[in-house]
């Protein structure tokens, strides 16, 4: 009797792991799909993961997120022009004159984001003197689609962009400038397409597509080991690209062009170490300057004084 008791227990005890397998790998998958497809736009968002209780936190394992796809909240108030361009899908973009045009700035936006929240920026940039060109990446705002792959994907819209200004400006100096994701694209867009601008300017960018994936583990309270691994090799299946390839830290080293490389002090989403690493590997001439009173946001909200100081520094030097 006892060696069927045991037989029977261990029995219980391999049925218990396999059953809690399986529902990890369907918790995760379902983690996967929501991080990287918007849903319908008008859905209430899911608040930051920083701010939700425990009980919430527990309840993002089994539902995830809720990622309405970004849509505008404003528009320029400058004359401007919508303007299609196709990448992947087929993306819109907003192009704003300016009658001195000391140069065209193409501007991109941060991860579930979309070109209306980068207009404050545009704003400075004209101020300046400068054309600026924004646009709305696959998946957000009024491009195409309802898929995100976080940069990766959305280089070949920055390429799109910066051919589009080349074609009908040949001769103007062409700055490409972005947060976040937008910053990870315009770096993958260098590396995988050659582009040649006359400088760029980025903002937070993380150092590896893991690296970010294990913060947002972390900011639930979640393991960041194997369990990223996982949420990664799903995502890829699920959208069609290798996750482990994406590494801004490693795009750097095709960066040539003078490069201004921006810094949150106060980021919650990407470490300093990462950002050091990607400045390290800047192959042209570089600058580092970090705000102290900025986390991973609109700089412009915490440190505008010193972001436009920086920026028209850097523009009028090249």
């Amino acid at each position: 009797l006892s060696k069927f008791h045991t037989t029977d227990m261990k029995k219980t005890i391999l049925s218990t792991v396999l059953i809690l397998f399986l529902l990890l790998n369907v918790i995760i998958y379902n983690q996967a799909y929501n991080f990287t497809h918007f849903d319908e736009p008008g859905l209430e968002r899911t608040g930051k993961a920083e701010d939700l209780s425990m009980l919430d936190k527990l309840g993002l394992l089994f539902t995830g997120v809720s990622m309405p796809k970004p849509t505008h909240t404003a528009q320029p108030q400058q004359p401007f022009e919508t303007i299609f361009l196709q990448s992947y899908e087929k993306i819109e973009g907003w192009w704003i004159p300016n009658s001195e045009q000391k140069g065209i700035i193409v501007m991109g936006h941060g991860y579930s984001s979309n070109k209306s929240a980068v207009l404050g920026y545009s704003d400075e940039f004209q101020k300046l003197g400068y054309s600026t060109l924004l646009i709305d990446f696959m998946g957000s705002g009024g491009s195409g689609g309802y898929v995100t792959t976080v940069g990766f994907k959305e280089a070949k819209d920055v390429k799109m962009a910066y051919d589009w200004v080349k074609k009908k400006f040949p001769d103007e100096k062409i700055y490409l400038h972005g947060p976040s994701m937008a910053a990870a694209s315009i770096m993958r867009a260098m590396q995988e397409y050659h582009l040649e601008p006359t400088a760029v300017m980025l903002e937070c960018p993380f150092g590896s597509f893991r690296e970010t994936t294990q913060i947002r583990f972390q900011a639930v309270g979640l393991p960041t080991f194997i369990l990223p691994d996982i949420l990664m090799i799903y995502g890829g299946l699920q959208i069609g690209f290798n996750p482990y390839k994406h590494r801004p830290v490693d795009y750097a080293k095709a960066i040539q062009c003078p490069t201004l490389l921006m810094f949150g002090e106060k980021d919650e989403r990407v470490t300093l170490r990462e950002t050091k690493a990607i400045f390290e590997n800047l192959a042209g001439e570089k600058e580092l300057v970090i705000f102290p009173k900025s986390s991973h946001q609109d700089y412009l909200i915490n440190s505008r004084n010193e972001w436009i100081k920086t920026v028209s520094t850097f523009l009028a030097e090249n």
